[in-house]
């Protein structure tokens, strides 16, 4: 009689673990269902449209609101295998974030424990940070504030997320006082350490010279891809000394890049910058996006570290390898083909590069 309970008991326990099974297995096929029917329709709406990046921001932000979040996530990896300029999705990534952080709770905390720090070069990060200001009205806009938010975030193995969320912070401080650049400034120079100042300002510059969240909160346009606007922006920075100006100088080269990914033209603007500090941190501050740009010319891999100064050259190198391996993993193939490229002593240090980030 004991030997027949037992065995009704296995039989009931493996019941029970195939359904448990079944369900969850029918539950990610559901979620995966969805969102690649949910992708079709938005990259047939999205795909041929000039601001191709708002219009994904604003489809996924809408599915959003009726879904789940993880729903969300994989109708966003589904649209970036079927149109793979999404790869670029920072902008993308903060609508999301930003829609699901206006739901109820810590939201940003559980996007933020979901994504990774650098997913969509921060986008996520970005649009969870943004979302929580916004939505909480206790919060002051001070580097004391800023420290006690962004030491809630664990560090991640490839990223420093406290300076990160720091320099996302500085994007927010452009919005919150209404593109007031220099107010902005004074919040970074009350954060406590030269590390922190630094990537605050950076945040500061980037949004107001990139200007992805300050259009999208109906602030300011963007500006012009020109040769005029580029010597407006690059006198901008000239305005600036010591920790600001060498922020504003790495950020401004982000601009560089609207008309050309060709390395020599972008380090021959970096070049008009007053000094070698400045120059150097405006041509490294772009470098890693280059060949991560899926309309980077293959050809000219073995330019883009092509400096004089060889501790520049090897922290370009560093710069290369680890946004191709870890911020932009899609591109992980071309990692090695620069490290082909490259010759004796640069060879040597660039593969070895490639074996530290697989440890």
């Amino acid at each position: 009689m004991p030997y027949t309970k037992l065995r009704l008991i296995i039989i009931f326990f493996l019941l029970s673990l195939a359904f448990v099974v079944i369900f969850n297995q029918t539950s990610l096929n559901s979620v995966d269902n969805v969102g690649t029917n949910a992708a079709e329709k938005i990259v047939g709406k999205c795909v041929k449209e000039i601001d191709w990046s708002e219009c994904y921001g604003e489809g996924l932000a809408a599915l959003n609101k009726s879904v789940e979040f993880s729903v969300t996530l994989m109708t966003l990896y589904n649209i970036k295998k079927a149109d793979p300029k999404t790869q670029d999705c920072h902008l993308i990534a903060h609508r999301i974030a930003l829609d699901e952080s206006s739901k109820e709770g810590d939201i940003w905390k559980k996007i933020i424990s979901v994504v990774a720090a650098d997913d969509c070069s921060g986008g996520f990060f970005h649009g969870a940070l943004e979302g929580l200001i916004l939505n909480d009205p206790d919060f002051k806009l001070n580097g004391m504030q800023f420290e006690k938010l962004c030491s809630q975030i664990p560090e991640q193995k490839y990223i420093s997320v406290v300076q990160s969320c720091i320099h996302m912070l500085g994007h927010i401080s452009v919005i919150e006082n209404n593109t007031d650049i220099p107010s902005s400034i004074d919040i970074c120079n009350s954060l406590p350490d030269a590390e922190s100042r630094y990537n605050c300002y950076g945040g500061v510059f980037h949004e107001s010279i990139n200007r992805d969240s300050l259009v999208l909160h109906g602030l300011a346009q963007k500006l012009d891809c020109n040769t005029a606007v580029m010597n407006e922006q690059m006198s901008f920075c000239s305005g600036y000394k010591n920790g600001p100006a060498q922020a504003c100088w790495q950020e401004v080269s982000h601009f560089f890049i609207c008309d050309t990914l060709d390395p020599k033209d972008i380090y021959n603007r970096c070049n008009k910058a007053p000094n070698e500090e400045y120059r150097l941190a405006c041509y490294l501050g772009i470098v890693g996006d280059l060949p991560a740009n899926p309309q980077f010319d293959m050809f000219k891999l073995g330019q883009l570290c092509d400096l004089d100064n060889d501790n520049a050259k090897s922290k370009c190198i560093r710069i290369v390898v680890d946004s191709l391996l870890n911020l932009h993993p899609e591109y992980k193939d071309r990692a090695v083909k620069f490290c082909r490229v490259l010759s004796g002593q640069n060879q040597f240090f660039c593969n070895e590069q490639i074996k530290a980030n697989s440890l």
